[in-house]
């Protein structure tokens, strides 16, 4: 099942009505959370439709609360966009750096997953923050980012045929 990117949207701005973050640690830490339990629980690859089970949420994290932490101290608001998407790039990459799938669809040809790895952790996002003051339209945008962000992460799976042949595909793309 494809990464539920309104449900995303929803539970955030539902998390920001209800006043669920106290301050931007908790709401760094609340958006990180939700987004990669919504990637891991039903993120895919685009061809093979294997599972996410490797990221690094801890780096996501760290750069949303650097980037909510200095925007605050920037002296204007382009400045303060510019330190957001700056951040929240850095952040998303190093999310998905590193990653891993699972091994359940063995490339075309192949009998079995050897290695099933992100090798590229995509495109930047560009995230443009047009109003920081309202979080909701902050979150919309922000998903809306993150989605589009996913069809460029690249992944290589390699498996072997039943007579020990190698077999490496290239896929585009999270859905």
């Amino acid at each position: 099942m494809p990464v539920n990117w309104k449900g995303l949207e929803d539970r955030l701005v539902q998390a920001i009505k209800d006043r669920q973050a106290k301050d931007e640690d908790s709401f760094a830490k609340l958006i990180v959370d939700e987004y990669d339990r919504a990637v891991v629980f039903n993120g895919q690859d685009n061809l093979l439709g294997n599972a996410v089970t490797v990221t690094n949420k801890s780096i996501f994290e760290s750069a949303l609360r650097s980037a909510f932490t200095l925007a605050k101290l920037a002296r204007s608001a382009s400045e303060a966009q510019n330190v957001m998407r700056t951040f929240i790039n850095m952040g998303i990459i190093g999310y998905w750096m590193g990653g891993q799938l699972g091994f359940t669809n063995p490339p075309p040809g192949a009998v079995s997953v050897v290695t099933n790895m992100v090798v590229f952790p995509g495109v930047p996002p560009d995230v443009k923050i047009s109003n920081a003051s309202k979080p909701e339209v902050f979150v919309r945008e922000l998903v809306v980012r993150l989605q589009s962000h996913a069809m460029t992460v690249n992944i290589v799976t390699s498996g072997v045929t039943s007579s020990g042949v190698p077999v490496v595909l290239s896929i585009s793309g999270i859905n």
